[in-house]
């Protein structure tokens, strides 16, 4: 597995590759039970990736290895939208847990594209993974 992943929601077509995300300098350390003792709010939508704005994410490993939002993300009608995670995924790959919460920070939408023989936006959004923390 990729120490880049993506985690990939779909509205009601497949999603093609995204955008890879933009690299960052600030390194993720592992979590400690006092760093996850207060996590930001939970990711609710994807639109609300925003540069700066930290947030929650339960993520749930499928049959594949892929990690996928535990819960549904809001997205707007007729959009596939996808997470490209930065550097800082190599946690994820080294995480044994079927399930972890991930403590991120927003980097923004990096692309959004248009396919206009299925009428479907492609938008792709930037986190960095801040740290791992224990699903409570």
């Amino acid at each position: 597995m990729s120490a880049r992943l993506e985690i990939a929601a779909l509205a009601l077509v497949a999603c093609g590759s995204p955008t890879p995300s933009p690299p960052s300098s600030i390194a993720a350390t592992p979590s400690s039970s006092l760093a996850c003792a207060s996590l930001p709010a939970a990711l609710s939508s994807y639109d609300a990736i925003t540069e700066g704005t930290p947030f929650s994410l339960t993520l749930l490993r499928d049959e594949h290895g892929a990690w996928l939002p535990a819960a549904p993300l809001a997205m707007p009608l007729h959009h596939a939208s996808t997470i490209a995670w930065t550097d800082e995924a190599h946690l994820l790959d080294a995480q044994r847990d079927p399930q972890v919460v991930v403590v991120a920070t927003g980097l923004g939408r990096t692309s959004i594209e248009h396919d206009e023989a299925r009428g479907v936006w492609f938008a792709t959004y930037a986190a960095r993974v801040d740290r791992l923390c224990p699903v409570p």
